[in-house]
């Protein structure tokens, strides 16, 4: 598909298809009960096509759910993306994130989201980590706990990593 080595450096097509076809060959051959989800990047200028391209991906995974590509405050590339309207005022988004789950990266460390490194660096704001915490105690912790509560309230005090995020 044109874009998608454009769109990722070093990216190639045909061995993404390769991989993605010896992963299903796999699944079949253990009989695991893994589910292949597959993010389907939309741009603007693939809105007419959307329903086509989300039935060639269906042939490659489980389960295959779009996402809008969003200009990102760090990025200067500004074609055919979707504009967040958090960029105008940097406003803090409506988002779900502190509210659906965690992440958990290489190292141990638990994210506010997976957003908050773009937002103030690497590595993020880091909630706690699995080598230290129990999940349990950072999923209810003090800041995932405030910034539930500022993204509930709208209250951008309470969440100043999100001011400006393109959200989710």
């Amino acid at each position: 598909m044109e874009g998608y080595e454009r769109s990722r450096v070093g990216g190639v097509f045909e061995r993404l298809l390769e991989n993605l076809m010896l992963l299903k060959k796999s699944k079949l051959k253990h009989r695991s009960p893994t589910i292949t989800n597959l993010r389907l990047m939309l741009r603007p200028s693939d809105g007419p096509r959307e329903r086509q391209l989300r039935s060639f991906w269906r042939d490659y995974a489980d389960t295959v759910k779009p996402q809008c590509v969003l200009a990102r405050k760090d990025s200067p590339y500004r074609e055919d993306v979707y504009m967040p309207v958090q960029f105008g005022s940097l406003s803090t988004p409506k988002c779900a994130a502190p509210f659906k789950g965690m992440a958990v990266k290489w190292n141990g460390d638990i994210p506010l989201c997976c957003e908050s490194e773009h937002q103030i660096g690497y590595p993020g704001l880091i909630v706690g980590s699995v080598l230290t915490d129990r999940l349990e105690d950072v999923w209810n912790g003090d800041i995932m706990r405030r910034y539930r509560d500022g993204h509930r309230s709208r209250e951008t005090d309470k969440t100043p990593v999100c001011k400006g995020c393109s959200g989710i």
